[in-house]
């Protein structure tokens, strides 16, 4: 059993962040494949 399932069983909430795309990213101008989170 990993860290999220151990998580979520207990009751709690996992978040997980999306591809960073935007100035300063990996993605500077086309967005990647989802999840994706614009950054400015």
């Amino acid at each position: 059993m990993d860290l999220e399932d151990k998580v979520l069983l207990s009751g709690g909430v996992v978040l997980r962040y999306g591809r960073l795309y935007g100035p300063g990213t990996y993605f500077p101008e086309e967005p990647p494949s989802p999840p994706r989170i614009h950054v400015e």
